[in-house]
C-alpha cells in the first residue's frame, strides 16, 4: 500500500520587514531590504520594480520581493467562542499593503494576485506491505477395540507454521535545486520544503554567490575568510556568502487550478471567502513535483522505517483414553437391542463415551486450548 500527500501553502503577506510585524522573513538585520535572493537567470524573469534593492551579487543575483500585492501589516482578528458556532471578526479593518490605502484583509483575500506560494511539500508519505504464509497439517489414529495397552483409544497430532513479513517505509519527497547554477555539487542541493523561507547556505550543500557585506566595518580587524550572510555572527569581511532561496516567487495559480471558497459548512460565522487550490492537483503528487521541480527523490525517514519478520511454529498431541469396562458392557448390551430400540440404546451408550472424552479433553485444555474435539469410532483408522 502506497499513501502520499501533497500540499501547497498560500500566503497573503508581502514579506516586507516592519518593526511591529511578528514575522519578517529572515531579513538581514544589518539591511532589512535583503530577503529572498535568486540567481541572475531567475531574477531576470521579474520586473526591476520587484527588486528589493540595488545590490547585485558576484554572479548577477538579485534580491526580490516575492509578493508585492500582499498586505504589509499583521492583521488583528477577534474570535468569539460564545454561542453554538464560533464567530470571527476584523476582516473589514483597513490594513496597509500592495493594494493601497483603505483596503481590508477581506479585500486581500478576494484578490487572487495578492496570493503567493509560501511552500510546496510532500512529507510523511508511506509505502507499506505485509505478507502471511501458513502451513498446517493434522492427523489422527484410532486403535481397535481395547485400545493401545488398554489405555489409549485415539491419538491426534498436528503441526502449524506461520511466516509473517511486514515492511513499513516512511519518506519525504526531495528535489534538487541550482545544479550547475551556483550549487556546490553538480547535481544541485536537495530540499524537502520548496519554500520562500528556505535558504541554501547549509555547509553540507550550498548554492549562492557573494554579495557586499552590510555589516562590514573597516575600522575593525578583518576576518580571514568570509562567512554566510545569515550566520549568527557574520565575519568582518567586505563580502559574505548569500545563499539562494529555494522557491522562486510563484503565484498561487501558477501550477494548480484554484477556486474561490465561500462555503465553510456553517461551523463558523464571519469568515469571508478566499482562494484555495483544487486538491485534485495532487492526485499524483510525485508527478506534480517532477513537473514543477524536476525529478524528485524519495528520502527514507530512518526513525519511522522498519521491517518485521516473525516465524511461529507450533505442534500438538492429544490422546483419548480407551473405553472402560462399563462402556464395553453397555456396548455389548446395545448389540442385542432390536432395531426399534436402537436409537434409545445409542443414547445410553453415548453418555459414558462423552463423559470419558470430556475428562480427557479438559485435562489437556490448560496446555493446548486450540485442540480439536475428537470423535471416536471403534475400529476406524485415520491417516495424514
Amino acid at each position: 500500500m502506497r499513501s502520499m500527500n501533497g500540499q501547497v501553502q498560500g500566503d497573503l503577506s508581502n514579506w516586507q520587514y516592519g518593526a511591529n510585524r511578528a514575522f519578517g522573513l529572515f531579513r538581514n538585520p544589518a539591511d532589512r531590504t535583503r530577503g529572498p535572493f535568486y540567481p541572475a537567470n531567475i531574477a531576470s524573469q521579474y520586473p526591476a520594480s520587484q527588486y528589493s534593492n540595488g545590490v547585485v551579487g558576484s554572479r548577477g543575483g538579485r534580491y526580490i520581493n516575492p509578493n508585492p500585492l500582499g498586505y504589509g501589516q499583521d492583521p488583528q482578528l477577534h474570535l468569539d467562542l460564545r454561542g453554538s458556532n464560533p464567530a470571527i471578526s476584523g476582516f473589514d479593518t483597513p490594513i496597509s499593503g500592495g493594494l493601497g490605502a483603505g483596503k481590508t484583509l477581506k479585500d486581500y483575500m478576494a484578490n487572487l494576485d495578492s496570493y503567493a506560494v509560501a511552500a510546496f511539500s510532500s512529507e510523511g508519505n508511506q509505502e507499506n506491505s505485509a505478507n502471511l504464509g501458513v502451513f498446517r497439517a493434522d492427523g489422527s489414529y484410532e486403535f481397535d477395540e481395547g485400545g493401545l495397552f488398554g489405555l489409549l483409544n485415539r491419538v491426534d497430532v498436528g503441526v502449524r507454521r506461520s511466516d509473517r513479513q511486514t515492511q513499513i517505509r516512511n519518506f519525504h519527497l526531495f528535489s534538487n535545486f541550482y545544479g550547475g547554477n551556483g550549487a556546490s555539487v553538480p547535481e544541485g542541493c536537495l530540499a524537502q520544503w520548496k519554500a520562500i523561507d528556505v535558504v541554501m547556505d547549509n555547509a553540507q550543500c550550498s548554492a549562492g554567490e557573494f554579495v557586499s557585506n552590510p555589516a562590514y566595518n573597516a575600522a575593525n580587524p578583518m576576518a580571514t575568510a568570509p562567512s554566510s550572510c545569515g550566520a549568527a555572527t557574520v565575519a568582518n569581511t567586505p563580502t559574505c556568502f548569500q545563499g539562494y532561496t529555494v522557491n522562486r516567487p510563484t503565484k498561487l495559480n501558477a501550477y494548480t487550478p484554484v477556486y474561490f471558497q465561500t462555503n465553510w459548512g456553517g461551523v463558523v460565522n464571519g469568515m469571508p471567502g478566499l482562494w484555495v487550490v483544487d486538491p485534485k492537483a495532487f492526485d499524483d503528487v510525485k508527478a506534480f513535483q517532477d513537473k514543477v521541480f524536476g525529478p524528485s527523490t524519495e528520502v527514507t525517514i530512518p526513525g519511522n522505517t522498519y521491517d518485521v519478520d516473525l516465524v511461529r511454529r507450533t505442534a500438538r498431541t492429544w490422546a483419548s483414553s480407551a473405553p472402560t469396562a462399563a462402556m464395553s458392557s453397555t456396548r455389548a448390551a446395545c448389540s442385542a437391542c432390536s432395531t426399534a430400540s436402537m436409537s434409545a440404546c445409542a443414547v445410553r451408550t453415548a453418555r459414558p463415551r462423552s463423559a470419558t472424552s470430556t475428562s480427557s479433553r479438559t485435562s489437556m485444555a490448560a496446555t493446548a486450548p486450540r485442540f480439536r474435539k475428537a470423535v471416536s469410532r471403534s475400529g476406524r483408522r485415520s491417516t495424514w
